[in-house]
Protein backbone atom coordinates (compact mmCIF):
# COMPACT_ATOMS: atom_id res chain seq x y z
CA UNK A 1 0.00 0.00 0.00
CA UNK A 2 2.74 2.45 1.00
CA UNK A 3 3.86 1.63 -2.58
CA UNK A 4 1.28 2.56 -4.47
CA UNK A 5 -1.67 0.19 -4.31
CA UNK A 6 -4.76 0.37 -3.78
CA UNK A 7 -5.25 -0.09 -0.47
CA UNK A 8 -8.66 -1.88 -0.96
CA UNK A 9 -6.42 -4.06 -2.87
CA UNK A 10 -3.65 -5.20 -0.35
CA UNK A 11 -6.15 -4.68 2.87
CA UNK A 12 -9.59 -5.68 1.97
CA UNK A 13 -10.69 -2.19 2.97
CA UNK A 14 -14.30 -0.26 1.56
CA UNK A 15 -16.39 -3.49 0.97
CA UNK A 16 -19.73 -3.35 2.95
CA UNK A 17 -20.13 -7.04 5.05
CA UNK A 18 -23.30 -7.81 3.16
CA UNK A 19 -24.59 -6.47 -0.32
CA UNK A 20 -28.25 -7.50 -1.08
CA UNK A 21 -27.68 -7.84 -5.10
CA UNK A 22 -31.58 -7.32 -5.73
CA UNK A 23 -32.39 -9.09 -9.02
CA UNK A 24 -29.20 -11.10 -10.42
CA UNK A 25 -27.89 -13.09 -13.07
CA UNK A 26 -25.64 -15.94 -12.03
CA UNK A 27 -24.24 -18.27 -14.39
CA UNK A 28 -22.94 -21.50 -12.64
CA UNK A 29 -19.30 -22.63 -13.47
CA UNK A 30 -19.25 -25.92 -11.63
CA UNK A 31 -18.98 -27.67 -8.14
CA UNK A 32 -16.40 -28.25 -5.67
CA UNK A 33 -17.00 -31.77 -3.24
CA UNK A 34 -15.24 -31.94 -0.37
CA UNK A 35 -15.56 -32.13 3.53
CA UNK A 36 -14.40 -34.55 6.46
CA UNK A 37 -15.14 -38.33 7.78
CA UNK A 38 -18.29 -36.58 9.63
CA UNK A 39 -19.53 -34.31 6.96
CA UNK A 40 -20.05 -33.32 3.28
CA UNK A 41 -19.79 -29.99 1.64
CA UNK A 42 -20.83 -28.88 -1.81
CA UNK A 43 -19.62 -25.30 -3.39
CA UNK A 44 -21.26 -23.90 -5.93
CA UNK A 45 -19.24 -21.05 -8.13
CA UNK A 46 -21.85 -19.07 -10.08
CA UNK A 47 -20.20 -16.15 -12.21
CA UNK A 48 -22.36 -12.47 -11.58
CA UNK A 49 -22.60 -11.72 -14.97
CA UNK A 50 -22.88 -7.45 -14.87
CA UNK A 51 -19.71 -7.30 -12.96
CA UNK A 52 -17.60 -10.67 -13.59
CA UNK A 53 -16.85 -11.55 -9.99
CA UNK A 54 -17.50 -15.05 -9.16
CA UNK A 55 -19.39 -16.02 -5.95
CA UNK A 56 -19.99 -19.48 -3.80
CA UNK A 57 -23.09 -21.10 -3.13
CA UNK A 58 -22.13 -23.05 0.00
CA UNK A 59 -24.10 -26.18 1.32
CA UNK A 60 -23.18 -28.54 4.42
CA UNK A 61 -24.70 -32.37 4.66
CA UNK A 62 -23.84 -34.93 7.74
CA UNK A 63 -22.44 -37.86 6.63
CA UNK A 64 -24.54 -41.15 8.26
CA UNK A 65 -22.35 -43.65 10.29
CA UNK A 66 -21.17 -46.39 7.95
CA UNK A 67 -21.79 -44.15 4.29
CA UNK A 68 -19.71 -42.57 2.27
CA UNK A 69 -21.73 -39.95 0.48
CA UNK A 70 -19.59 -39.02 -2.56
CA UNK A 71 -20.65 -36.12 -4.83
CA UNK A 72 -23.02 -38.86 -6.58
CA UNK A 73 -24.74 -39.49 -4.27
CA UNK A 74 -25.40 -35.09 -3.73
CA UNK A 75 -25.87 -34.43 -6.94
CA UNK A 76 -29.48 -35.29 -6.57
CA UNK A 77 -30.04 -32.94 -3.54
CA UNK A 78 -31.83 -30.79 -4.35
CA UNK A 79 -30.62 -26.98 -3.97
CA UNK A 80 -32.59 -23.83 -4.59
CA UNK A 81 -35.28 -25.93 -5.40
CA UNK A 82 -33.16 -27.98 -8.30
CA UNK A 83 -30.66 -31.40 -8.07
CA UNK A 84 -27.44 -30.02 -7.67
CA UNK A 85 -26.07 -31.50 -11.01
CA UNK A 86 -28.40 -29.34 -12.52
CA UNK A 87 -27.53 -26.06 -10.37
CA UNK A 88 -23.91 -26.58 -11.03
CA UNK A 89 -24.29 -26.42 -14.99
CA UNK A 90 -27.38 -24.02 -14.80
CA UNK A 91 -28.26 -20.05 -15.49
CA UNK A 92 -29.64 -18.60 -11.56
CA UNK A 93 -32.01 -15.69 -11.87
CA UNK A 94 -32.87 -14.57 -8.11
CA UNK A 95 -34.49 -11.58 -6.22
CA UNK A 96 -33.50 -12.80 -3.20
CA UNK A 97 -29.89 -13.16 -3.04
CA UNK A 98 -27.44 -11.39 -1.04
CA UNK A 99 -23.28 -11.47 -1.33
CA UNK A 100 -20.95 -11.37 1.78
CA UNK A 101 -17.23 -9.47 1.59
CA UNK A 102 -16.04 -12.69 1.16
CA UNK A 103 -18.06 -13.15 -1.97
CA UNK A 104 -19.71 -15.78 -0.61
CA UNK A 105 -23.11 -16.07 -1.76
CA UNK A 106 -27.23 -16.15 0.04
CA UNK A 107 -30.42 -16.94 -1.88
CA UNK A 108 -33.58 -16.94 0.85
CA UNK A 109 -36.70 -18.13 -0.29
CA UNK A 110 -40.08 -16.83 -0.07
CA UNK A 111 -43.54 -16.23 -1.87
CA UNK A 112 -42.98 -12.79 -3.61
CA UNK A 113 -39.19 -12.97 -4.22
CA UNK A 114 -38.14 -16.01 -6.87
CA UNK A 115 -35.65 -17.91 -7.59
CA UNK A 116 -34.99 -19.60 -10.98
CA UNK A 117 -32.60 -22.10 -12.99
CA UNK A 118 -32.58 -22.58 -16.40
CA UNK A 119 -30.08 -24.85 -18.53
CA UNK A 120 -26.40 -23.16 -18.58
CA UNK A 121 -26.58 -22.92 -22.99
CA UNK A 122 -23.84 -20.84 -24.00
CA UNK A 123 -23.66 -18.32 -20.93
CA UNK A 124 -20.09 -18.61 -20.71
CA UNK A 125 -19.30 -17.43 -24.23
CA UNK A 126 -21.07 -13.84 -23.23
CA UNK A 127 -19.28 -13.50 -19.42
CA UNK A 128 -17.28 -10.44 -18.87
CA UNK A 129 -13.50 -10.27 -20.29
CA UNK A 130 -11.22 -11.04 -17.40
CA UNK A 131 -13.50 -13.90 -16.38
CA UNK A 132 -13.11 -15.40 -19.48
CA UNK A 133 -9.85 -16.33 -20.30
CA UNK A 134 -9.24 -16.25 -24.32
CA UNK A 135 -5.25 -15.10 -24.22
CA UNK A 136 -3.44 -17.14 -21.66
CA UNK A 137 -0.26 -15.49 -22.06
CA UNK A 138 -2.45 -11.75 -21.24
CA UNK A 139 -3.81 -14.15 -18.07
CA UNK A 140 -0.32 -14.91 -16.93
CA UNK A 141 0.56 -11.11 -17.19
CA UNK A 142 -2.48 -10.48 -15.07
CA UNK A 143 -1.41 -12.67 -12.28
CA UNK A 144 1.84 -11.06 -12.17
CA UNK A 145 0.79 -7.83 -11.75
CA UNK A 146 -1.54 -8.85 -8.49
CA UNK A 147 0.50 -8.42 -4.91
CA UNK A 148 1.43 -11.62 -3.51
CA UNK A 149 -1.46 -13.71 -2.21
CA UNK A 150 -0.04 -13.49 1.76
CA UNK A 151 -1.42 -10.12 1.56
CA UNK A 152 -4.14 -9.73 -0.74
CA UNK A 153 -8.20 -9.83 0.63
CA UNK A 154 -9.61 -13.39 2.02
CA UNK A 155 -12.10 -14.15 -0.76
CA UNK A 156 -13.47 -16.79 -2.12
CA UNK A 157 -13.05 -17.78 -5.55
CA UNK A 158 -10.17 -15.15 -6.28
CA UNK A 159 -8.80 -16.51 -9.41
CA UNK A 160 -11.69 -18.77 -10.78
CA UNK A 161 -11.90 -18.57 -14.05
CA UNK A 162 -12.96 -19.69 -17.37
CA UNK A 163 -10.47 -20.22 -20.27
CA UNK A 164 -11.52 -20.94 -23.81
CA UNK A 165 -9.48 -23.91 -25.25
CA UNK A 166 -8.43 -24.56 -28.71
CA UNK A 167 -5.97 -27.65 -28.32
CA UNK A 168 -5.90 -30.45 -26.03
CA UNK A 169 -2.29 -32.00 -26.10
CA UNK A 170 -2.10 -34.43 -23.60
CA UNK A 171 -4.06 -36.62 -21.26
CA UNK A 172 -2.15 -38.41 -18.28
CA UNK A 173 -2.59 -39.89 -14.70
CA UNK A 174 0.47 -39.51 -12.46
CA UNK A 175 -0.60 -42.78 -10.37
CA UNK A 176 2.22 -41.57 -7.52
CA UNK A 177 0.25 -37.91 -6.72
CA UNK A 178 -3.12 -39.83 -7.81
CA UNK A 179 -3.61 -36.65 -10.32
CA UNK A 180 -4.91 -36.14 -13.81
CA UNK A 181 -3.04 -33.75 -15.72
CA UNK A 182 -3.51 -32.38 -19.45
CA UNK A 183 -2.17 -29.85 -21.25
CA UNK A 184 -4.06 -27.99 -23.25
CA UNK A 185 -2.92 -24.34 -25.15
CA UNK A 186 -5.15 -21.41 -26.49
CA UNK A 187 -5.88 -20.24 -30.25
CA UNK A 188 -2.18 -18.74 -30.31
CA UNK A 189 -0.73 -21.75 -28.72
CA UNK A 190 -0.04 -20.68 -25.48
CA UNK A 191 0.16 -24.12 -22.96
CA UNK A 192 -1.54 -24.54 -19.78
CA UNK A 193 -1.77 -27.34 -17.61
CA UNK A 194 -5.22 -28.71 -16.17
CA UNK A 195 -4.18 -30.77 -12.72
CA UNK A 196 -6.90 -32.40 -10.77
CA UNK A 197 -6.21 -34.75 -7.32
CA UNK A 198 -7.76 -37.65 -6.53
CA UNK A 199 -10.61 -37.80 -3.88
CA UNK A 200 -12.58 -40.67 -2.28
CA UNK A 201 -15.39 -37.65 -2.01
CA UNK A 202 -15.48 -37.54 -5.70
CA UNK A 203 -13.93 -40.88 -6.96
CA UNK A 204 -15.49 -40.50 -10.54
CA UNK A 205 -13.97 -37.02 -10.84
CA UNK A 206 -10.64 -37.62 -12.90
CA UNK A 207 -12.52 -40.43 -15.30
CA UNK A 208 -15.27 -38.00 -15.90
CA UNK A 209 -12.73 -35.33 -16.88
CA UNK A 210 -10.67 -36.97 -18.88
CA UNK A 211 -13.33 -38.19 -20.81
CA UNK A 212 -14.48 -34.58 -21.09
CA UNK A 213 -11.59 -33.32 -22.63
CA UNK A 214 -10.98 -36.00 -24.69
CA UNK A 215 -14.31 -34.78 -26.77
CA UNK A 216 -13.06 -31.64 -28.26
CA UNK A 217 -13.68 -29.43 -24.98
CA UNK A 218 -14.81 -25.58 -25.42
CA UNK A 219 -13.92 -24.02 -22.46
CA UNK A 220 -12.69 -25.05 -18.61
CA UNK A 221 -13.61 -23.41 -15.51
CA UNK A 222 -11.54 -23.54 -12.54
CA UNK A 223 -8.81 -21.62 -10.45
CA UNK A 224 -6.06 -20.61 -12.33
CA UNK A 225 -2.85 -20.33 -10.93
CA UNK A 226 0.83 -19.73 -11.33
CA UNK A 227 3.39 -23.02 -10.90
CA UNK A 228 6.71 -23.97 -11.99
CA UNK A 229 6.95 -20.66 -14.32
CA UNK A 230 3.53 -21.82 -16.19
CA UNK A 231 -0.25 -21.64 -15.48
CA UNK A 232 -1.94 -24.75 -14.31
CA UNK A 233 -5.98 -24.37 -14.01
CA UNK A 234 -7.75 -26.82 -10.74
CA UNK A 235 -10.76 -27.90 -13.08
CA UNK A 236 -14.23 -27.39 -11.99
CA UNK A 237 -16.33 -28.18 -15.14
CA UNK A 238 -15.96 -28.71 -18.68
CA UNK A 239 -17.99 -27.16 -21.30
CA UNK A 240 -18.00 -29.55 -24.17
CA UNK A 241 -20.19 -29.89 -27.32
CA UNK A 242 -22.55 -31.94 -25.67
CA UNK A 243 -23.41 -29.97 -22.51
CA UNK A 244 -21.55 -28.93 -19.54
CA UNK A 245 -19.85 -31.48 -17.51
CA UNK A 246 -19.09 -31.57 -13.54
CA UNK A 247 -16.52 -33.85 -12.56
CA UNK A 248 -17.21 -33.49 -9.15
CA UNK A 249 -20.43 -34.68 -9.62
CA UNK A 250 -19.97 -37.68 -11.90
CA UNK A 251 -20.87 -41.05 -11.03
CA UNK A 252 -18.93 -44.13 -10.71
CA UNK A 253 -16.27 -46.15 -8.86
CA UNK A 254 -13.42 -43.99 -10.49
CA UNK A 255 -11.83 -47.49 -11.84
CA UNK A 256 -11.59 -46.84 -15.40
CA UNK A 257 -8.16 -47.16 -17.11
CA UNK A 258 -6.08 -43.86 -17.85
CA UNK A 259 -3.39 -42.98 -19.58
CA UNK A 260 0.37 -42.39 -18.77
CA UNK A 261 1.39 -38.81 -18.64
CA UNK A 262 4.21 -37.13 -20.65
CA UNK A 263 8.31 -37.25 -19.39
CA UNK A 264 8.04 -34.16 -16.75
CA UNK A 265 10.70 -31.53 -18.00
CA UNK A 266 13.09 -30.60 -15.13
CA UNK A 267 12.59 -27.69 -12.99
CA UNK A 268 15.70 -26.79 -10.78
CA UNK A 269 13.95 -24.19 -9.51
CA UNK A 270 10.66 -25.18 -8.56
CA UNK A 271 12.34 -28.49 -6.97
CA UNK A 272 14.57 -25.98 -4.83
CA UNK A 273 11.55 -24.41 -3.81
CA UNK A 274 9.76 -27.33 -2.73
CA UNK A 275 12.67 -28.76 -0.66
CA UNK A 276 12.78 -25.40 1.43
CA UNK A 277 9.61 -25.25 1.88
CA UNK A 278 9.27 -28.81 2.83
CA UNK A 279 11.87 -27.99 4.96
CA UNK A 280 10.61 -25.06 7.07
CA UNK A 281 7.40 -27.19 7.84
CA UNK A 282 9.15 -29.53 8.90
CA UNK A 283 11.07 -27.53 11.12
CA UNK A 284 7.92 -25.91 12.55
CA UNK A 285 5.84 -29.39 13.11
CA UNK A 286 8.66 -30.67 15.45
CA UNK A 287 9.30 -27.39 17.04
CA UNK A 288 11.90 -24.67 16.72
CA UNK A 289 13.42 -25.16 20.26
CA UNK A 290 13.93 -28.79 20.08
CA UNK A 291 14.40 -29.73 16.07
CA UNK A 292 16.75 -33.38 15.29
CA UNK A 293 20.26 -33.13 14.08
CA UNK A 294 18.48 -34.38 10.64
CA UNK A 295 15.79 -31.47 10.43
CA UNK A 296 18.80 -28.74 11.00
CA UNK A 297 20.85 -30.60 8.22
CA UNK A 298 17.99 -30.75 6.10
CA UNK A 299 17.52 -26.96 6.01
CA UNK A 300 21.09 -26.24 5.38
CA UNK A 301 21.21 -28.66 2.25
CA UNK A 302 18.08 -26.79 1.08
CA UNK A 303 19.52 -23.49 1.63
CA UNK A 304 23.21 -24.60 -0.40
CA UNK A 305 20.54 -26.34 -3.00
CA UNK A 306 18.78 -22.57 -3.12
CA UNK A 307 22.42 -20.63 -3.14
CA UNK A 308 23.26 -23.44 -6.41
CA UNK A 309 20.56 -22.21 -8.28
CA UNK A 310 20.51 -19.00 -8.18
CA UNK A 311 18.06 -18.12 -5.30
CA UNK A 312 20.13 -16.49 -3.31
CA UNK A 313 18.23 -14.08 -1.58
CA UNK A 314 15.91 -17.20 -0.37
CA UNK A 315 19.05 -18.80 0.51
CA UNK A 316 20.55 -16.25 3.03
CA UNK A 317 16.85 -16.36 5.24
CA UNK A 318 17.37 -20.16 5.46
CA UNK A 319 21.04 -19.84 6.79
CA UNK A 320 19.35 -16.75 8.85
CA UNK A 321 17.49 -19.12 9.81
CA UNK A 322 20.11 -21.93 10.91
CA UNK A 323 22.24 -19.70 12.65
CA UNK A 324 19.16 -18.29 14.96
CA UNK A 325 18.13 -21.99 15.48
CA UNK A 326 21.51 -22.45 16.96
CA UNK A 327 21.08 -19.46 19.54
CA UNK A 328 18.89 -19.57 22.58
CA UNK A 329 16.60 -17.27 21.26
CA UNK A 330 12.56 -18.29 20.89
CA UNK A 331 11.59 -14.94 19.64
CA UNK A 332 14.66 -14.67 16.88
CA UNK A 333 13.77 -18.35 15.86
CA UNK A 334 10.34 -17.39 15.23
CA UNK A 335 10.71 -14.12 13.27
CA UNK A 336 13.89 -15.92 11.17
CA UNK A 337 11.10 -18.79 10.61
CA UNK A 338 8.32 -16.38 9.70
CA UNK A 339 10.99 -14.34 7.18
CA UNK A 340 11.97 -17.57 5.33
CA UNK A 341 8.79 -18.97 4.65
CA UNK A 342 7.44 -15.62 3.24
CA UNK A 343 10.09 -15.06 0.82
CA UNK A 344 9.95 -18.77 0.03
CA UNK A 345 6.08 -18.70 -0.31
CA UNK A 346 6.19 -15.67 -2.26
CA UNK A 347 9.36 -16.89 -4.47
CA UNK A 348 7.36 -20.20 -5.54
CA UNK A 349 3.86 -17.85 -6.38
CA UNK A 350 5.66 -16.16 -8.65
CA UNK A 351 7.76 -18.72 -9.78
Amino acid sequence: ARGGAARSQVLGTQEAADTPLRRVRLAALGCRVGGTSAARTADVYLAHTATGVVLVLKRRWDVPDGDRLTGADLAGRRVLGAPLRSLAAANVVSESASRSAGRVVRVTSGRIAKTTVTPLGDAWEGLPAGLLVRDLAAEERALDALPPRLVRPRVEAELVRVVEIAEVRHIGYRPGAQRLEAVVADAAGVPAVVSADYSPHRPAALDALADALATEPRFVSGAVRRDRGGLVIDPLAVLTAGGPVVPDLAPGDGTAALGAPPQAVPDPLGDALEEALAACAQAAHRGLLRLPSGVRERLVRAGATLERVGLRTCAGTLAALTAALAADDPEGMTRAWATAHIRLVTAAELR
